[in-house]
């Protein structure tokens, strides 16, 4: 084990741990494997895991920097023994349980979302929005329109709390961690997915000028439903891809 104290500048502690002063003097506890490796690098690396704690998103950067904490193992109860009231769960019911690798067992009634299986917030929230009914069927582009813009406002929330994340980062991490490898595809990722919107035609044709007759009337309201459950189907398919 090797001790290192290393004075680390310019980062605000304040909206995690309450306010200690700029310059903070941290002691770092170190089992070197390898022991070529640079101080440099061991405190850099230090470094980028002490700034979980520095702004808003870091406990999401701590469960999910490295993509191995995949999500927890769901197991299934058939009968509880006893009741668990602060789940719902009663004696003899059917429940579900996981547990993740920093924090106790969770327990549900029913099975869980996406959502539920991870200690991310920002993968909460991907999650959500990935799982919720996106569009509902409609048969105008005028009806389209202000739904596609309400949904990539969804993804530009996203796209920002990583942007945010990524420039409270020491600028020397940015580029050179996983933290900052991972924003970064966070954002491009939400780029892309607003772009794949963005080209949706979501376009009808004129109606035909002779509507005189039942038939055509149908006809015509026949081409429309086509046409709208092709762009509801071009919608769904789009999704992140990160």
């Amino acid at each position: 084990m090797i001790f290192f104290i290393a004075e680390i500048p310019s980062v605000n502690f304040t909206s995690r741990i309450g306010a200690l002063p700029v310059l903070v003097t941290i002691c770092i506890l170190i089992s070197c494997g390898d022991r070529g490796q640079s101080l440099k690098n061991l405190i850099d690396s230090s470094l980028e895991i002490i700034y979980f704690c520095s702004d808003q998103s870091g406990t999401d950067r701590f469960f999910n920097l490295h993509r191995r904490c995949g999500m927890p193992r769901v197991n299934t109860v058939k009968a509880a023994r006893k009741s668990y009231p602060e789940a719902g769960i009663r004696k003899g019911e059917t429940y579900y349980w996981w547990k993740f690798r920093m924090g106790g067992k969770v327990r549900s009634r029913s099975y869980p979302k996406r959502s539920q299986l991870t200690q991310s917030p920002w993968l909460k929230e991907l999650y959500d929005l990935q799982d919720r009914d996106k569009f509902h069927l409609v048969h105008s582009q005028e009806e389209w329109e202000p739904q596609v813009e309400n949904f990539k406002d969804w993804i530009e929330s996203l796209k920002e709390q990583a942007e945010e994340s990524l420039e409270n980062m020491p600028e020397h991490l940015q580029d050179t961690s996983s933290t900052g490898e991972l924003l970064t595809e966070r954002i491009e990722a939400c780029e892309n997915w607003i772009d794949e919107l963005d080209c949706v035609d979501l376009s009808y044709e004129d109606p035909p000028e002779d509507l005189s007759t039942e038939e055509l009337k149908e006809e015509w309201e026949e081409e429309k439903e086509t046409r709208s459950q092709e762009i509801m189907d071009e919608l769904e398919g789009i999704e992140y891809q990160g």
